[in-house]
């Protein structure tokens, strides 16, 4: 009998944060999966962003093979979700209604597969209802495949509450708005389980890129007044102001303090802390941003964590080999790691890496190279530019660039750079400038640009 598939996408979710013993979550669900399943705690995504993402998930090819950087889901020929459904599976998805999804969309047997993205934003605890409804719905539907992609992260950027049930301010489910957010989404995940027999089910945790944790990983609103207690203490101390007069006063005011903040502390932040809080610094190639968790659970799986350098390109061939379906595309660049899980040997993994371009941001557009090791990456529009080279095994939080006594390895690792864009050969038709104009004003709301 063939598993179903459960594959739960948390968007901006760090590995840290789920397999770091020390964090203060309360995820007494993600921890169960993780007992009863396999963790790759070395998976990265390719890229920094939601569309290029998911490109290089459902077709396991580099961003540079599928003209993915107009920001768009773009399918390929023989998909792994086209797998799925060639192999009578039935295809269901609950995700963002963003018109960047729509190919996947198309695929989707449900009419009620997207809900409203914001802003503000639906948390899983609002939206948990919908998805449980759909996954009782299908049940009869055997053997299916359920996408559900959840944006309860993009609260944080849009500074909105993490959490929609009111318990989750308590200390035990976390001391930052990431914790908490985390905590709800576990509990939200709770509740689908308790819906799904893990005999007949495969369970994947995952996520499309890293986030942005500022300031030492406390959240937006932990170094600075929000802007609702700024409109409160204009209305207290000028009555008989208007609301909006004082609060745009007080909103100076706090720019001024904010200003100093940053400034004093910048004497005392590494780089790794000082880079956390830059504008828009999601779109970069520093492990926070792309390490992601992946956790691959059913109960007739052994329980191991696995160590591998891999990224979200070899997800499906790893889900496709632990269910024994024949993987029918050609040319991708993923592989399973699965063998891994049986204790057998495969080569380790070198992971391309390209930035998703902004519009905002002065070279910003990178690409670069993972290993075991080093962390290189470099402009994409000039390579002699912007060039940065770490040694994660002694350097973990990316500080030290030592790119300057270390430049024969930075051209060891431009050439294969060099190598694997050469050897980028598939091409997908561009979509128009209209529709990437409407594409990026979604992105920007959603607080992604």
């Amino acid at each position: 009998m063939k598993k179903n598939i459960i594959f739960i996408l948390i968007d901006g979710c760090r590995a840290k944060e789920i397999f770091d013993t020390k964090n203060k979550a309360y995820t007494p669900n993600i921890d169960f999966l993780i007992k009863k399943g396999i963790s790759f705690t070395n998976c990265f995504s390719s890229v920094d962003g939601t569309t290029m993402s998911l490109n290089c998930l459902f077709n396991s090819v580099i961003p540079t093979k599928t003209g993915l950087r107009a920001k768009k889901v773009i399918l390929t020929d023989n998909n792994f979700l086209q797998q799925l459904k060639t192999n009578a599976y039935h295809i269901f998805g609950y995700i963002p209604q963003v018109s960047s999804f729509n190919s996947m969309i198309d695929l989707f047997e449900n009419s009620d597969s997207t809900y409203f993205a914001g802003p503000p934003v639906r948390h899983l605890s609002e939206t948990k209802h919908e998805i449980l409804k759909i996954l009782n719905s299908i049940k009869k539907k055997t053997p299916w495949f359920y996408f559900i992609h959840l944006l309860d992260n993009s609260a944080l950027r849009q500074e909105s509450p993490p959490y929609g049930i009111p318990e989750f301010f308590e200390e035990k489910f976390g001391e930052t708005p990431y914790d908490k957010m985390l905590s709800s989404i576990d509990f939200g995940i709770g509740e689908i389980l308790k819906e799904i027999n893990l005999d007949e089910t495969l369970v994947v945790i995952t996520s499309d890129h890293g986030s942005l944790i500022p300031f030492g990983n406390k959240g937006f609103t932990d170094f600075e007044p929000t802007f609702e207690k700024e409109l409160e203490m204009g209305k207290k101390l000028m009555p008989k102001s208007t609301h909006k007069i004082g609060g745009k006063i007080f909103s100076t005011g706090r720019n001024v303090i904010r200003n100093y903040r940053l400034k004093k502390a910048s004497k005392e932040l590494s780089w790794y802390e000082e880079r956390s809080r830059l504008p828009y610094f999601k779109q970069s190639l520093y492990d926070e941003n792309i390490h992601i968790p992946l956790i691959i659970s059913n109960s007739e799986i052994s329980p191991s964590f696995k160590n591998e350098l891999m990224s979200n390109m070899d997800i499906f061939p790893t889900i496709f080999d632990i269910l024994g379906i024949k993987n029918i595309k050609k040319n991708i660049d993923g592989f399973s790691y699965y063998p891994t899980a049986e204790k057998q040997k495969i080569e380790e993994k070198i992971i391309f890496l390209q930035t998703m371009p902004h519009e905002d941001i002065e070279d910003d557009d990178a690409e670069g190279i993972r290993t075991s090791q080093y962390k290189f990456f470099r402009s994409n529009v000039d390579p002699q530019k912007n060039r940065y080279l770490y040694d994660i095994k002694i350097d973990e939080f990316e500080n030290n660039n030592i790119i300057e006594e270390n430049s024969d390895i930075a051209k060891d690792l431009d050439r294969k750079i060099d190598k694997i864009k050469s050897s980028s050969t598939e091409k997908i038709n561009d979509i128009s400038d209209e529709e990437i104009k409407k594409i990026e004003q979604e992105l920007k709301k959603l607080g992604y640009m």
